[in-house]
């Protein structure tokens, strides 16, 4: 009597070796295919860790173009803060200039930067376009050109008045 293979009962030794072989076989199969599937992950894995490496390194390129840029962004917002307030500076200077030319302004004729006066000088002005000039410069102006000095707007004699 043949005896029965230890680890599958019923089976001949013949059949035992055959069914070794071919459970061997299969699990050498097996595990060729893991090996072949941890090859393929560890080619993977490495091949992400060199694309890592290269986005990372990018990233980092990055992070010093933004800090550059941040920094000339801040130093031209630090700029123009300090031009605006320049410019307002010397816009109040302007204003104030103005301010005090067009006082002096006021009581002169702007044709012959003469002062007004109530003799010889009357302050007028053309209704049309409300520039003032001395009575004798209008008069003169309506002889020669019939025009505002200042804005060229067309007048005639019945658009001035004496102011004074």
């Amino acid at each position: 009597m043949e005896r029965n293979y230890v680890d599958t009962p019923g089976l001949k030794r013949i059949d035992a070796e055959t069914h070794f072989e071919v459970t061997n076989m299969i699990a050498q199969g097996k595990l060729n295919s893991l090996k072949q599937v941890r090859s393929t992950y560890i080619q993977t894995r490495d091949s992400h860790s060199k694309d890592m490496l290269i986005i990372e390194e990018r990233v980092h390129k990055f992070d010093i173009i933004i800090q550059q840029y941040d920094s000339l962004v801040e130093a031209e917002r630090n700029f123009l803060s300090s031009a605006a307030d320049k410019f307002e500076k010397l816009s109040l200077n302007r204003d104030a200039i103005q301010t005090e030319e067009e006082s002096n302004d006021e009581n002169l004729c702007r044709i012959c930067m003469e002062p007004f006066d109530k003799e010889t000088r009357h302050r007028s002005v053309i209704f049309t376009c409300r520039h003032q000039f001395c009575f004798a410069c209008l008069h003169k102006l309506l002889k020669e050109k019939k025009e505002c000095a200042i804005c060229r707007k067309q007048f005639e004699e019945k658009d001035i008045f004496k102011l004074f």
